[in-house]
C-alpha cells in the first residue's frame, strides 16, 4: 500500500480516489458505473486505488447515478427566492434537453449547509457545479476544480481566478437605481440588507453608495441589515418595525432584491402609506410578480433565461469535451422603471 493511500479513520470518498489516481472525478464515476467509457489503463489504475484505500461507494449514490450520462449539482442559497426556483427551472431545461440530470439544493445562506452540500455532491458523482455561493468556501470550491471538477459561479461574481461566474454587474445595476431616484429628486433612502453579506450584496451596497457619492449624497443613506436573510417576511418586519420607531421616513426603501421589497411595500401599505407616492420602493431582479404588485415595482432586470442558458451550456460543454476551458460571461443590468417611484417634491419646492 502506498504511503497516500493509507486509510484514515474518516470513509474515503470519491474525491479522495479521484486525486490519488490523478483523474476526474467524473472518470472515476465512470468507471464505477460506465466502465466501458475509460481506457483499460486509466480503469485500472483507478481499480486499484479504490481497493488499496477501501473506497465504498455510497449506495443511494449507485442506485442515482447507474444508467445516467452527465450529472449537474446545483447550489444556491435561497432556494425559497423565486428568483432561484426560475433559474434552476431553467438550468434544469437546458440540462434535460441534453441527456443530462442536475439536482439542486439551498443552503439557507450558511457557510457550512454549503460545504456540507458541496461533499454530498461529489459523492454523488457529479459531474459540475453551479453555484451561487453564500460565500467563505472558495477553498472547498477550488479543490473541486482541482480535482477536475467544472465550478460555475451563477448571480454573482467569484472571487476566486479559478472559478468562472455568470451574472450581471450589480455594482453598475445599483448605480442605475441611485442615478434614476437622484434624478427623481429623491434625498434620503434606506438601503434594506442582509448581514451576511454575500459577494452579490456587497457588490450592490457598494455600487449604491459610490452612484450617492458621486453625487456627494453620500450622507443620504442609513442602511437596515436583515437578521436571517433577504426574504419578502424580512422585508416586511425591517419596514414595519422602523415605521413603528421613526417619526420620518426616507424618500425611497432601496431592497436588496425584489423579493424584499414585496414585504417592505405590503408593510407600507398596512400602516396606510401608498408606495410610489408616499415612499419609492425599489426592487432587483425583475421577478414576475414585480409588475402585477398593486403598485408595480421599479427594480433591475436580470435576464435569468439567458444567464441559466449560457451557464448550462458552458458546463456541459466542458463536460462532454466540446470545449476546454470554462468560460464566464458578465451581462448588462437594465432598470425598469414602473410605477414605484416618482418625481418628489419637498418642502422647499
Amino acid at each position: 500500500m502506498t504511503p497516500a493511500a493509507t486509510p484514515s479513520s474518516k470513509r474515503p470518498g470519491i474525491a479522495q480516489v479521484a486525486k490519488l489516481a490523478g483523474v476526474a472525478v467524473g472518470t472515476v464515476s465512470n468507471v464505477l458505473n460506465h466502465p466501458d467509457r475509460v481506457s483499460p489503463r486509466t480503469r485500472t489504475k483507478v481499480e486499484q486505488i479504490i481497493k488499496e484505500l477501501g473506497y465504498v461507494p455510497n449506495a443511494s449514490a449507485r442506485a442515482l447515478n447507474k444508467g445516467r450520462s452527465t450529472l449537474i449539482g446545483a447550489i444556491f442559497f435561497d432556494i425559497s427566492n423565486p428568483f432561484f426556483a426560475d433559474s434552476s427551472h431553467a438550468i434544469d431545461q437546458v440540462a434535460r434537453s441534453r441527456g443530462a440530470t442536475m439536482i439542486y439544493t439551498g443552503t439557507e445562506q450558511l457557510p457550512e449547509v454549503e460545504r456540507a452540500a458541496l461533499k454530498r455532491f461529489v459523492d454523488l458523482g457529479v459531474d459540475a457545479i453551479v453555484v451561487c455561493s453564500t460565500g467563505g468556501n472558495d477553498d472547498a470550491l477550488e479543490q473541486l476544480v482541482d480535482l477536475g471538477i467544472p465550478v460555475l459561479a451563477f448571480a454573482q461574481r467569484s472571487e476566486s481566478a479559478k472559478i468562472p461566474a455568470v451574472c450581471i454587474d450589480d455594482q453598475r445595476g445599483m448605480e442605475l437605481i441611485a442615478a434614476h431616484l437622484l434624478g427623481l429628486g429623491h434625498e434620503s433612502f434606506c438601503f434594506i440588507s442582509e448581514h451576511r453579506q454575500a459577494i452579490q450584496h456587497r457588490d450592490r451596497l457598494a455600487g449604491f453608495h459610490r452612484a450617492l457619492a458621486a453625487q456627494g449624497s453620500a450622507d443620504g443613506c442609513l442602511q437596515l441589515n436583515i437578521a436571517s436573510g433577504p426574504t419578502w417576511m424580512e422585508g416586511y418586519r425591517e419596514v414595519q418595525q422602523f415605521i413603528a420607531t421613526n417619526q420620518q421616513l426616507p424618500d425611497c426603501f432601496v431592497c436588496l432584491n425584489d423579493y424584499t421589497a414585496f414585504g417592505a411595500s405590503k408593510a407600507l401599505t398596512e400602516a396606510g402609506l401608498v408606495p410610489g407616492i408616499d415612499v419609492a420602493v425599489t426592487g432587483y431582479d425583475d421577478l414576475t410578480f414585480t409588475e402585477l404588485l398593486a403598485t408595480p415595482l421599479t427594480t433591475i432586470h436580470q435576464p435569468i433565461t439567458a444567464m441559466a442558458d449560457y451557464a448550462a451550456n458552458a458546463l456541459l460543454d466542458v463536460v462532454e469535451g466540446r470545449a476546454t476551458d470554462l468560460v464566464g460571461k458578465v451581462f448588462a443590468p437594465e432598470l425598469i422603471v414602473r410605477q414605484s417611484t416618482v418625481p418628489i417634491l419637498h418642502d422647499n419646492e
